[in-house]
């Protein structure tokens, strides 16, 4: 009766429809329409009007006035999305969270992501901003709908083309025989190693619960990896050694390494870090008629 005097209408059916309307938005989590009709900033006929043009899922109002940070990562907690998604959704709103204020609103929202726009094409991070966005985007999808007028000016917000960066190439034999001779050899040692098994840094270096065992029967290291994490920088895997005898554990620290690189990257003409090694070993493996899924598993970036 309450619902009935509320909503004023008199007809039974429109008021049977009321109820299941009501009840349908509390199931489908559409909590932003009930408050707008409890407090009265529309009215139930105007809803159950929407509701039969646009779905239960449609939000009516879009109940602006929540603080944009803590309301996207309270969505993303409680989300049904993958752990490796909500960590990846939470990362993506913190870069986002440098261009916010505590008092700005959802009202702002299209404002403050054109502003992290600028500020992503003026540091050319063109992908960190298309990614951000996207986290956006399924928040309000997710809270208003795909109809909604904040849905569609999210959607209106330009992407950034990505940036198109050189393909890294690995160094050839004859470069890396260059650049080892004469230097220390426990710095040398360290380079052949990681271009005989493709390791990452800081595999080789046994960091981040990362530890390696080399096996003689076949040639190859275990690679193993205790927290696995997300993506695919963290698969446990079996990878080529294909001179044992070679393969010697770090010697000094990643810091001290790179000033090695530094120092004596003139010797092949090229920027190096510790990673180049793990491009050489690619290169190496594709000069060996590897085929390219197998060298994949051997660098932790296809099933294991």
């Amino acid at each position: 009766d309450l619902i009935r005097c509320s909503s004023g209408t008199t007809d039974e059916d429109t008021y049977l429809e009321i109820r299941k309307l009501l009840d349908d938005l509390y199931n489908h989590g559409n909590l932003s329409t009930l408050e707008a009709i409890q407090s009265g900033e529309v009215t139930v006929l105007q809803v159950l009007a929407s509701t039969r043009k646009k779905g239960i899922l449609h939000q009516v109002t879009a109940n602006l006035d929540r603080p944009i940070f803590p309301t996207i990562q309270k969505w993303i907690e409680q989300s049904a999305l993958k752990d490796s998604t909500q960590a990846s959704y939470s990362g993506h709103l913190q870069s986002f969270k440098h261009v916010l204020t505590s008092t700005d609103t959802l009202a702002a929202l299209v404002s403050r992501l054109d502003d992290f726009r600028k500020l992503k094409l003026r540091t050319k991070r063109h992908q960190t901003f298309n990614r951000t966005k996207a986290v956006v985007q399924s928040f309000v999808k997710s809270e208003y709908g795909k109809t909604s007028e904040l849905y569609l000016k999210v959607q209106q917000v330009p992407d950034l083309k990505p940036i198109l960066r050189p393909k890294k190439e690995g160094l050839e034999v004859e470069e890396i025989v260059a650049l080892t001779d004469g230097i220390p050899k426990h710095v040398a040692d360290m380079i052949w190693s990681m271009c005989f098994t493709g390791m990452r840094y800081y595999e080789y270096a046994e960091e981040h619960e990362t530890t390696w065992e080399p096996k003689t029967k076949p040639a190859s290291v275990f690679i193993t990896k205790a927290n696995p994490g997300h993506g695919n920088k963290g698969y446990s895997r079996t990878t080529l050694n294909p001179f044992p005898d070679e393969l010697q554990t770090p010697t000094i620290g990643y810091r001290q390494f790179n000033r090695y690189l530094k120092q004596f990257q003139g010797r092949v003409n090229k920027s190096l870090s510790s990673h180049a090694f793990r491009y050489t070993f690619v290169h190496w493996c594709d000069l060996a008629g590897i085929p390219v899924f197998r060298t994949m598993m051997y660098t932790g970036h296809g099933a294991t």
